[in-house]
C-alpha cells in the first residue's frame, strides 16, 4: 500500500470523515466517540427542559432525536465501564450530576458504571458510589435511581 493510502477502495482523505445517517444497536464494552441512545421498552432517556435534567420520552424509531443522544466520556483509560454522561445535543450540552440535573463542571458529574449483561440482553446503568440503577417510573414521566437493575 502506497504511504497515505486509504484501504477503502475509492476512499479519499476527504470523503473519508464523512458521517452517515443510521444508527446501530450496541453490542459488547461501551466506548466513547459516538452518540449513544438509552431505550427500554419503547422509551428513551431524554433531557428535559423544564426540569433541566434527566428525563424520559417516547422512543423514535430512527433513533435521531436530539434531546435524546448522550456522549459518554470516560473516568478511567479504555477499556472502561464507568462513564460521565452528558447531554449531547441542544438545548443543554452539561453533564449529568449524582441527583439527574444538568451541570457545566465535569468535577461536578456523577460517575456511573455501564454494564454488558451479555447475549444481547442490553445493558445496566448504575450510578457510583451510590450502587443505584437507572430505571423508568411506572407511569414512564421520570427517571429513578433504585436499588434494583431493570433488564
Amino acid at each position: 500500500m502506497a504511504s497515505g493510502a486509504l484501504p477503502f477502495g475509492e476512499q479519499t482523505r476527504q470523503t473519508s470523515l464523512i458521517i452517515e445517517n443510521g444508527f446501530k444497536s450496541v453490542r459488547g464494552a461501551i466506548i466513547e466517540g459516538r452518540y449513544l441512545v438509552f431505550e427500554s421498552n419503547g422509551d428513551a432517556l431524554a433531557f428535559d427542559d423544564q426540569s433541566r435534567g434527566l428525563g424520559v420520552a417516547p422512543a423514535v424509531p430512527s433513533h435521531d432525536a436530539l434531546t435524546h443522544c448522550f456522549i459518554l466520556h470516560a473516568t478511567v483509560p479504555l477499556p472502561a465501564t464507568t462513564f460521565n454522561i452528558q447531554f449531547a445535543c441542544s438545548p443543554s450540552t452539561a453533564f449529568l450530576d449524582p441527583n439527574n440535573k444538568e451541570t457545566t463542571f465535569i468535577n461536578n458529574a456523577a460517575v456511573f458504571n455501564i454494564t454488558d449483561l451479555g447475549s444481547g440482553k442490553g445493558y445496566t446503568v448504575q450510578q457510583v458510589p451510590s450502587g443505584k440503577f437507572f430505571s423508568f417510573s411506572e407511569n414512564k414521566t421520570s427517571v429513578l435511581l433504585g436499588d434494583h437493575q431493570q433488564t
